[in-house]
């Protein structure tokens, strides 16, 4: 049966007819359902992890969580694949808002797996260990960023001219709540249902605020299946917030251009 070591808290991860076993300091856990206790495992992040995963990203990603094979699983699943974890979409090392807006930007409608591996392979090294940054803060920086941003030039589209305003130098939302539902009620067809993403991400969960961000630029991509110019917009937006954070992957994005 397979198994990987993790050197940091002496874990082996061993597979067995029953499922697969966590064992460390005589103690074990098990699951039959691939899913890992994040205060057990401990892996190594290193340059030769972030090749790994380097190497398995640029294969392509799948829509959905796939299978275990290079090019043919999503861009959490291939986090997995790099630990020598369990096939999952759920690696331990990715904070919960983070997952969440990366799992939904993920099963977004890309124009091909190889695009979507292009587009997301910053933020699948970005978001290693980004379960050590504080998540609440990130989901909210990401829906504030949305509102700054397209949100505001949506507002500019319609005339909505003093709400654009607001709108690009929102601090809470509670203070543009109202102005996002008057844009919402003006605008049209995917920028109407964009806007409505926002507005119910801004009374979401921590987890809910990072998925309605991504769902709201996959309703604007709708429209445009020969481009995937706003899911790589939403993809820049999430790796600029990752890197004012700084979470931890994100001083080994230079292993890029390598």
């Amino acid at each position: 049966m397979p198994s990987c070591y993790f050197p940091t808290k002496n874990l082996v991860v061993r597979q067995s007819e029953a499922g697969w076993e966590l064992k460390t300091n005589n103690m074990a856990t098990k699951t039959t359902n691939a899913k890992i206790d994040t205060e057990v495992v401990d892996p190594v992040l290193d340059k030769v992890l972030v090749n790994k995963l380097i190497g398995v990203v640029r294969k392509g990603l799948s829509c959905g969580l796939g299978e275990a094979k290079p090019g043919k699983m999503c861009v959490e699943a291939a986090v997995c694949y790099a630990y020598g974890l369990p096939h999952n979409d759920n690696p331990p090392c990715v904070g919960n808002a983070v997952r969440a807006f990366k799992i939904q930007l993920n099963d977004s409608t890309w124009t091909s797996p190889k695009a979507r591996a292009k587009g997301m392979i910053e933020l699948s090294i970005a978001q290693l260990n980004s379960n050590t940054i504080d998540q609440k803060v990130f989901s909210e920086e990401l829906m504030l960023a949305a509102i700054r941003t397209r949100g505001a030039e949506i507002a500019k589209k319609y005339d909505l001219t003093e709400i654009a305003k607001t709108l690009k130098t929102a601090k809470t939302f509670t203070e543009v709540y109202d102005m996002l539902i008057t844009v919402r009620d003006t605008a049209e067809d995917e920028k109407k249902e964009f806007m409505q993403k926002l507005i119910c991400g801004c009374t979401s969960s921590v987890t809910g605020k990072a998925d309605y961000v991504a769902d709201a630029y996959a309703q604007l991509q709708g429209q445009h299946r020969r481009t995937n110019v706003y899911l790589i917009e939403a993809a820049q937006l999430c790796l600029k917030i990752l890197k004012k954070m700084k979470s931890p992957g994100c001083k080994y994005l230079y292993l890029l251009n390598k």
